[in-house]
């Protein structure tokens, strides 16, 4: 076990004990549970349900042609099919068959206290309010979409039903593809591979992915040129997201990119036109 691991399991303690449940669950605790597998499963296992029987409802054969709006899901899904592995849940089947090995190599209990679960949710809308903030500010000046999803949606063709599907699906696959696989890749070459110190592997971790993250979203105007406050905008969330990442763990990334995609999608159209 490494120092990193046990210095989280004796931080947590008391979640191995059997009475755990009548426990009240302090700060500290709080901080190693919600980032162990387990609880970033049962956090993100309702979200992955709903966004996918959803998503085949509101968004297949509704939005134009293609049958998945959110591109990070059908890179990930390219990229098992380059190893003749396809299937129709194919990415959220191997983000769930990663937490459960993850969860059983580290040997951690199985129990999941509700009260972590409903925490992490707290904490997330929590910081989805930064993106906020900075995203009501780029609109001001911009006048532009600050929505965290991939490129080439009109909004305008969407019912509300379907944009909240999207923020699902965003804040899920997203996050999947530049958070945990393109982070985790990139500490595994440069700490694990190459010896770095693991602050400045974090950092080029971070920042690699802010950058690709701002590329995916292709930050132009209408004519094409490179819109500076929308590139600036996305590279600061991917910063952002990336950070939150490496602090919070990967349950609550997923739900800070949902909360903010939601609210901008959702919530601040329906306050504003009605729709």
């Amino acid at each position: 076990m490494s120092p990193k691991l046990a210095m989280v399991d004796s931080s947590d303690s008391a979640l191995r004990s059997p009475h755990d449940a009548h426990r009240p669950v302090s700060l500290r605790m709080y901080a190693a549970a919600s980032k162990r597998p387990m609880y970033v499963l049962a956090f993100l296992l309702p979200l992955l349900i709903v966004y996918e029987l959803g998503s085949h409802r509101y968004l297949v054969g509704e939005v134009g042609a293609s049958m998945q709006p959110i591109s990070a899901c059908q890179m990930l899904a390219d990229f098992f099919g380059w190893f003749g592995v396809t299937g129709l849940y194919l990415p959220g089947i191997a983000l769930i068959a990663v937490l459960l090995t993850w969860h059983v190599c580290a040997r951690h209990t199985w129990r999941v206290r509700p009260a972590v679960v409903l925490l992490m949710w707290v904490e997330s809308i929590a910081l989805a309010l930064p993106l906020l903030v900075l995203s009501q500010l780029i609109a001001r000046a911009s006048a532009g979409d600050a929505a965290l999803v991939g490129p080439g949606l009109t909004w305008a063709e969407y019912t509300w039903q379907q944009r909240l599907f999207v923020a699902l699906g965003a804040g899920l696959y997203e996050e999947l593809l530049f958070r945990m696989v393109t982070i985790g890749a990139i500490l595994l070459i440069v700490v694990d591979l190459f010896r770095a110190r693991p602050w400045l592997g974090n950092t080029i971790a971070v920042l690699f992915s802010a950058v690709l993250f701002a590329m995916y979203h292709h930050p132009h105007g209408d004519g094409g040129a490179l819109d500076w406050l929308a590139l600036s905008f996305y590279v600061a969330s991917g910063l952002y997201l990336g950070s939150v990442f490496l602090l919070r763990g990967f349950g609550v990334v997923v739900a800070v990119h949902a909360v903010y995609d939601a609210v901008v999608l959702v919530v601040l159209p329906a306050l504003t036109t009605g729709r």
